[in-house]
This record gives structure tokens, sequence and C-alpha cells, in this order.
């Protein structure tokens, strides 16, 4: 399969590269996790939250995770 050429519009919008986003979505076949789930809940608020000037720390993310599960 040829390489794609250029920049990732995922690594645009959330600054995640290309060999990060294939393991997001192996992990999501895996576990049947909907990309789409995945994006607009975890990636976007995630992005919005450094878009606003705050340290993406662990705490902030794993409050981003458990608001997003609750809407499973």
């Amino acid at each position: 399969m040829a390489k794609k050429k250029g920049l990732d519009p995922t690594f645009i919008k959330y600054g995640i590269s290309q060999s990060d986003l294939s393991i997001i979505e192996d992990v999501c076949q895996v576990d049947d996790v909907d990309r789409d789930w995945l994006e607009q809940l975890i990636l976007a608020p995630c992005q919005e939250y450094r878009n606003a000037g705050k340290n993406l720390n662990a705490e902030a993310t794993c409050k981003i995770i458990k608001d997003a599960l609750k809407q499973l």
C-alpha cells in the first residue's frame, strides 16, 4: 500500500501522529470502541483543553476520559 503524502487531517486537527493514530485505531478495533466516540468525546476535549492554554496533565486527561465513559 502506498504511503499517503502530506499531513494527516487527524494530526492537523488533534496533533496526533499517524503512527499514534494507527495504535489508537487498533485498540479501538480490538476493544470494539467506536472511533467517532473516541474522537468526539476524548480527542476533541483534549484539544480544546490545550487550545485554552491549559496543561493537559494526567489529572485532566483522566477527567476527560471519565466524562466520556459516562456517555457510553
